[in-house]
């Protein structure tokens, strides 16, 4: 567990880059084990496998190798699904804004991008953390996980009182939208994650964002207990499309009145 004392957090440089895309590739694929954990424990999938290994003893006649090959696909399945939530996202994010962080993140006084810079053995530093904040018009926010990149299918409950169409930025100000909140593993658990969140804040209050909204998936725990913590709310949960449902992973959005 790393503390996070001697830590800079500064605005990124065109320098950055190459540091900052492996960072966002090792943390966003990092999620892919607990998600699959999770999605083999978790009760639905646990009946369908059992689903899966009675229908192919029947169907074989009781042949132990085609049941155990019809439980290993389904394994497979599981893995391939959980493997496609976050690596089809950081193939479409590393076409997208990761591409060009500077015009997307620094082109306007209303959007920053922060790293998280330690110093390490002999001088030199590395890059172990990252966040930004951005305008949110709407719709859907820019750091969704959606799996394929699909958006058709997706269910939505809202919080009670709450209508499903999105409310209109104008009725209530300035919306920002956090994301990009990231923490590479040995360097978790010490507080930088909260630093990082903080920085991000002040500079919405700065900015005058009336509110900040920010998206998780559902099997990110440590992440949604720091939001929380520190005050966001849920709001809403998305499924994931039907074909990935089995992934078992919901959106979860949260929100922070400033």
């Amino acid at each position: 567990m790393a503390q996070d004392q001697g830590i800079v957090i500064r605005r990124y440089r065109g320098g950055d880059q190459v540091e900052v895309l492996s960072l966002f590739r090792c943390c966003t694929l990092g999620h892919i084990r607990p998600a699959f954990l999770h999605a083999l424990r978790h009760p639905d999938n646990v009946g369908l496998a059992l689903g899966v290994a009675v229908a192919a003893a029947v169907l074989s006649g009781g042949s132990l190798w085609v049941v155990a090959g019809a439980c290993a696909a389904w394994v497979g399945l599981l893995l391939f699904l959980c493997w496609e939530v976050y690596g089809g996202y950081v193939r479409e994010r590393l076409r997208s804004d990761m591409a060009d962080i500077e015009a997307h993140f620094l082109s306007h006084p209303d959007k920053c991008f922060w790293v998280a810079e330690a110093e390490v053995a002999e001088g030199s530093k590395v890059i172990v953390g990252t966040v930004a904040v951005t305008r949110w018009s709407g719709g859907v926010a820019e750091g969704e996980v959606r799996g394929h990149g699909e958006k058709e299918g997706v269910q939505e409950r809202c919080r009670e009182g709450e209508s499903e169409r999105e409310r209109p930025e104008q009725e209530e100000g300035r919306v920002a939208e956090l994301f990009r909140m990231l923490v590479l593993p040995g360097w978790r658990r010490g507080g930088l994650g909260r630093r990082l969140a903080q920085t991000a804040l002040v500079f919405c209050s700065e900015r005058g964002y009336s509110r900040v909204i920010l998206q998780t998936t559902s099997t990110q725990v440590a992440a949604l207990a720091l939001y929380r913590a520190m005050g966001f709310q849920d709001t809403l949960t998305r499924a994931l499309p039907l074909t990935m449902r089995p992934a078992r992973i919901s959106v979860l959005r949260l929100e922070k009145p400033m």
